[in-house]
């Protein structure tokens, strides 16, 4: 392979982790927001947002 070739390879696989880390992070985001709502009253979840 050449260096061109290499250095695309490493560039995306270093986007893949990021990407992977994004979705993860948005899904645990989401996650924690459900449990949140579903926990706490309205009133303390318009508190918890504008926090």
């Amino acid at each position: 392979m050449s260096e061109a070739s290499q250095a695309l390879q490493k560039i995306a696989r270093g986007a893949g982790i990021v990407f992977a880390g994004t979705v993860i992070s948005m899904f645990f985001g989401f996650l924690s927001r459900a449990i949140i709502a579903r926990y706490f009253s309205t009133a303390e979840y318009g508190v918890f947002n504008l926090a």
